[in-house]
């Protein structure tokens, strides 16, 4: 099903990747934000240490005055640590990641006020935006100086007998969010938004369910001690000496609630109108201007 829609979006892109009168191509910079099982209580804690780079390439078409229609592809990172939290709880889980998000996604846009970018006489608006999403994502955890890909351990279990599968590292999610359009030029517009993610899956941050023992995944064949190691890593925080581990089913995260992502852009468009056909050489009725 997660290839099927990853098939049409790439294809909903490519269709939309025709020069029109309302087709205009841009790029944008920013930041992304996870949000989940290792966020702090405090949101501008999240905001702070969540984050990471993003970038976008897009092509949107405006259908009318009002609808518009974007294809996007994101490459983004992100992270989150039980470190930077102030509960102690957290502090003592001492979980960690980091993760790329990569996103091609379908969006269409709603503008309240009208906005054309090829008519000179609306030249800022709001926008709400709805979608669809498909995403890459690969969690990754450090340990002494390295780092390494944590769902082929199967630190939840995944891959023993009685437990799920490994999780896929390919998802859905729903998109939705908001900005602002504002025309710079005849050619340019500037769009800002902030869009938020819903995702079908919980292990962006290869935290979803319980704990395993820890000698029940040192001792498989499938899992090992690496899997066991970096599953709980309380002992490391509070500097035992000793194993300390957990019994299997005790909670490790918040399996009822997704992941989401989120996405903070500044972004510049070039609109590709034949300037002879433009409304900008027309008055704003967009009847041709009388030639003498």
């Amino acid at each position: 099903m997660k290839q099927k829609i990853l098939l049409f979006l790439a294809f909903t892109f490519i269709g939309l990747n025709a020069k029109s009168q309302s087709t205009y191509y841009g790029a944008g910079l920013g930041q992304a934000l996870y949000w989940g099982d290792l966020n702090s209580p405090d949101f501008f804690n999240n905001l702070t240490h969540n984050n990471g780079f993003a970038f976008q390439a897009f092509v949107r078409r405006h259908l009318n005055d009002h609808f518009a229609f974007k294809g996007n592809i994101m490459f983004s990172k992100v992270r989150g640590s039980d470190i930077n939290s102030d509960q102690e709880w957290q502090r003592n889980r001492n979980l960690s990641f980091k993760s790329s998000i990569n996103e091609l996604s379908v969006n269409f846009e709603y503008y309240p006020l009208r906005f054309s970018p090829n008519t000179p006489y609306d030249n800022w608006s709001p926008y709400l935006s709805v979608g669809l999403a498909g995403f890459y994502f690969n969690p990754k955890a450090e340990i002494n100086g390295n780092e390494f890909e944590l769902q082929p351990l199967g630190t939840e279990g995944q891959g023993l007998p009685g437990y799920d599968d490994k999780y896929k590292k390919i998802a859905a999610a729903v998109s939705f969010g908001g900005g602002l359009a504002i025309r710079f030029s005849e050619k340019v517009i500037i769009h800002a938004d902030v869009l938020c993610r819903r995702a079908n899956t919980d292990y962006i941050d290869d935290l979803s369910g319980d704990y395993v023992n820890y000698f029940e995944l040192y001792n498989s064949p499938t899992n090992g001690p690496l899997s066991a190691t970096l599953a709980d890593r309380t002992g490391e925080y509070l500097g035992a000496s000793e194993i300390i581990t957990r019994e299997t089913g005790s909670q490790r995260g918040g399996k009822s609630v997704r992941d989401y992502y989120f996405s903070g852009m500044i972004s510049f468009s070039i609109f590709l109108a034949d300037n002879k056909k433009s409304a900008f050489r027309k008055g704003k009725s967009g009847i041709e201007c009388p030639k003498f």
